[in-house]
């Protein structure tokens, strides 16, 4: 298998080994999320892109921010309610428990989305 990474700028597969097995050095970003948005309102999306250094890479979960197991938790959530290979199971636990590790429930919109997760496992019919 080729490990390849597309850079920012060129385009072009670049080598991850380079990029990851250096120990970070490399001021090349090692992913870069692109995004389309675009205002409920507005005709047109705006792409936006947010490379991520090789200093910014997480080793562990426990190292991760509060907003990264917060995304994770709705990437989760998201691949649970695609039904998609890549979530390994209805795990409605999981998804909670890295919720709760990411944000406190101090916001509406917090607490809305954890329920969410249970509304849709109660409809899933199943407790993982």
């Amino acid at each position: 298998m080729t490990l390849g990474l597309w850079t920012q700028n060129s385009g072009e597969p670049r080598d991850a080994k380079a990029l990851v097995f250096n120990g970070g050095a490399s001021d090349v970003p090692i992913a870069t999320v692109r995004v389309r948005d675009k205002k409920p309102t507005g005709d047109e999306s705006e792409l936006l892109e947010y490379p991520l250094a090789p200093n910014e890479a997480q080793v562990s979960i426990e190292e991760a921010s509060g907003n990264m197991l917060w995304a994770a938790a709705v990437a989760e959530f998201a691949e649970i309610l695609r039904d998609s290979a890549h979530s390994e199971g209805a795990q409605f636990d999981e998804v909670r428990d890295l919720a709760l590790m990411g944000m406190p429930l101090d916001t509406p919109s917090h607490v809305e989305s954890l329920g969410l997760v249970d509304s849709a496992e109660a409809l899933w019919g199943t407790s993982d």
